[in-house]
């Protein structure tokens, strides 16, 4: 049994049975399987944050009512005043929230405390936005975000006002992140499962738009991987991608060694051609490059609240070579984004 009560969404599950597509899901797995998972929340690093959670009054889910989030100029978003709360509460607050470093994805701000992340993800929602790929977004949709991590995405789209959106990761210390916010905010649209990609096997021909950012390539099988969120598509669902790889015409993807800027788990590091094939041979269509550039330090870099080895640390301190832009500290290309639009 958990310490600790989080403010948890009407089960969706319930909410969306009246839904034609609900057929497709194979609920009583799903409900299995999420009983199975919950068991990781119980790991000594997932408790500790559980417990942290609990002792703070401020992000308890026994607030009185949910607090109204807003998006800053800056792309962070924004829980909670400065002076809502006391000087002794604040420091307090300050104290727990440090507790949860690194924080890899944000940026946030509660209660006035600026969490400057490694990730700027403000950055790439901008391009999303750019690119006009949330017009199309209506109050009908179901959506999926894969490996939302703490859920900086989640709470974004939970602003366009879409039916239901359902996180997927299946890391436990993300969720008590997540929850930080949820259980202020208890926006009833959210859902976090501790999934992987593997459980979206449960949700066939489900999801109007399925959001896989910063995933695919850290796949031993990527093409299987774009099978299996091709399959929880409804007819005609949209897929957004983002994806690492590096630059080039040819269509080819880098394997790296075992690890690439210092780190483990990348497999395939496509170039744009090569990442238009592999969604191709997946099955989708009408595919669209809707941003390409470099990665730099701008997007991902060490801050005082993520003071961990980042892509300064993982690129070669030697001037860029004439055929790449930049290159790792192992003599790979450099990486570059790739987003890109794809259809059922």
């Amino acid at each position: 049994m958990l310490p600790y009560l989080f403010q948890e969404s009407p089960d969706y599950t319930d909410y969306l049975l009246n839904e034609p597509r609900a057929s497709t899901l194979d609920i009583p797995a799903i409900q299995a399987r999420r009983k199975e998972k919950k068991h990781t929340l119980t790991k000594k690093s997932s408790l500790q944050r559980c417990r942290l959670l609990q002792q703070n009054p401020l992000l308890s889910s026994s607030l009185a009512k949910p607090l109204p989030m807003t998006v800053d100029d800056q792309g962070a978003i924004v829980v909670g005043k400065e002076s809502d709360i006391s000087t002794k509460d604040s420091i307090q607050l300050k104290e727990c929230l440090k507790a949860f470093m690194p924080w890899k994805k944000g940026p946030w701000n509660i209660y006035g405390h600026a969490i400057d992340a490694e990730w700027r993800c403000e950055l790439r929602w901008q391009r999303l936005e750019d690119s006009q790929i949330f017009s199309s977004l209506s109050p009908s949709h179901i959506i999926a975000d894969i490996g939302c991590h703490s859920g900086y995405e989640l709470f974004r789209l939970s602003t366009l006002a879409p039916r239901c959106i359902i996180g997927f990761e299946p890391v436990s210390e993300h969720y008590y992140t997540y929850h930080i916010i949820q259980n202020l905010v208890r926006s009833p649209k959210l859902h976090f499962e501790l999934f992987g990609y593997q459980e979206l096997t449960l949700f066939e021909k489900f999801f109007d738009v399925i959001f896989c950012l910063g995933v695919l390539y850290h796949h031993t099988d990527p093409i299987s991987l774009l099978r299996i969120l091709h399959n929880s598509l409804a007819s005609q669902g949209k897929l957004i991608i983002d994806c690492q790889g590096i630059i080039g015409q040819e269509n080819t993807a880098l394997m790296p060694g075992p690890r690439y800027m210092g780190c483990k788990g990348f497999w395939w590091l496509p170039t744009v051609t090569c990442l238009k094939t592999w969604l191709r041979r997946a099955g989708f269509h009408n595919i669209e490059l809707l941003y390409k550039g470099e990665l730099t330090e701008r997007e991902q870099r060490r801050t005082s609240w993520a003071d961990i080895p980042s892509l300064k640390e993982g690129l070669h301190t030697q001037p860029p070579s004439a055929h790449h832009t930049t290159l790792t500290k192992e003599g790979f290309p450099g990486p570059w984004r790739f987003y890109m639009c794809a259809y059922k």
